[in-house]
């Protein structure tokens, strides 16, 4: 049985109640311990704006992440500040999990995505570090009335994906490389195969085939727009629907690996998506990684997908939301979590590996 908590959130955070509400909810999760809330402040863990109580807590509203500088609001090593100055680290991690400084939108690269130049991570070189867990930790190790809480002692699972961008490309690059290196029966090999087989990039059989050497498994996610978007950027350059594709997509289903969405740079809704994907995906990815999570997560949610991993920055490897754990993002709008959960990804040479916990067990292929 797990064990519970209670806590009771004081009238002076009325305006953050919620945000609050939501927080502590994930930091129950991560020690796999049961949060409840009382409106009775009595053997409860008091979190207000009070100093002196257990979880001090700033009053503003962090929705309005325009207004907060990094250099007054935070210390010099990344914390919302209390009153008094100290470190504010429950604040602290509602505004790097809700990605409340991606909330107005104004901040865009060429590509329309939230620039990691902007970022939060980026000033304060924070990155690589799981600073909400730490802020955490932090709040549990300062106060005996979080007994409770123990980190559980559980191996980390690694979830293994794929982009399935382009799968042309080796006739111009792999050729052009064979060329470089004078090797013509290479060459001849990459223009035979790709005539007379299949592309030599459509190979989720060989890639399947050395994940399962090493027990692994693996997600593929799938283009199904192809050719420019209307901003210039590529989509896929494989027409989803063509028999060969059909017979990898089939292959990687059939040995017990999962197939997603790889939603496309295009005026498509998820359902017209899904629709031409021509089964119920359980995840997605974003194309490109380019998404505003405050809304597109809500699309993502309403369209019925269990989990998301394109929280991730495209110029760097590491943490947009500064957390290692799958969680359910925040809904600004409604003031809720959403069903939806949302896995962190981190790119690494055109490939992403989130971490998620207990990754199902399947089928290896023969």
């Amino acid at each position: 049985m797990r064990s519970k908590c209670h806590f009771h959130i004081a009238d002076s955070l009325k305006s953050v109640h919620n945000e609050v509400k939501y927080v502590l909810s994930v930091l129950g999760q991560s020690y796999e311990t049961e949060v409840c809330f009382t409106g009775i402040n009595g053997q409860a863990a008091t979190v207000s704006s009070s100093t002196d109580c257990d979880i001090p807590v700033r009053s503003e509203n962090i929705a309005d992440a325009s207004r907060l500088s990094f250099g007054k609001d935070f210390t010099k090593d990344g914390f919302l500040m209390l009153e008094n100055g100290d470190k504010d680290y429950l604040s602290t991690a509602i505004y790097l999990l809700s990605l409340a400084q991606e909330l107005d939108g104004s901040k865009k690269d060429a590509f329309g995505r939230f620039p990691y130049s902007d970022s939060y991570q980026k000033h304060f070189s924070a990155v690589l570090e799981n600073r909400v867990q730490h802020c955490f930790d932090d709040i549990i190790v300062a106060n005996p009335k979080f007994s409770l809480f123990k980190k559980p002692n559980e191996k980390s699972s690694i979830f293994i994906s794929h982009d399935v961008d382009f799968i042309n490309g080796a006739l111009v690059q792999d050729g052009f490389h064979a060329l470089k290196k004078l090797n013509i029966p290479a060459i001849f090999q990459i223009i035979l195969s790709n005539l007379l087989v299949n592309p030599q990039w459509l190979n989720m059989d060989k890639i399947m085939k050395i994940e399962s050497e090493y027990d692994f498994i693996s997600t593929f996610y799938w283009l199904v727009n192809k050719g420019l978007s209307k901003e210039g950027i590529k989509n896929a350059d494989y027409t989803f629907r063509s028999k060969k594709v059909q017979t990898q997509l089939q292959l990687v289903s059939d040995s017990g690996w999962e197939n997603g969405l790889h939603k496309s740079i295009s005026d498509d809704s998820f359902k017209t998506e899904i629709e031409k994907l021509n089964f119920i995906p359980t995840g997605n990815r974003y194309h490109f990684l380019r998404f505003r999570p405050h809304d597109d997560f809500e699309l993502i949610n309403d369209a019925g997908l269990k989990f998301d991993t394109s929280l991730g920055f495209a110029e760097e490897i590491g943490f947009r939301n500064s957390y290692g754990l799958p969680y359910r993002p925040f809904n600004f709008r409604t003031k809720k979590r959403m069903t939806l959960w949302n896995a962190r990804c981190t790119l690494w040479t055109q490939r992403f590996v989130v971490i998620r916990n207990r990754m199902p067990a399947r089928r290896m292929p023969k």
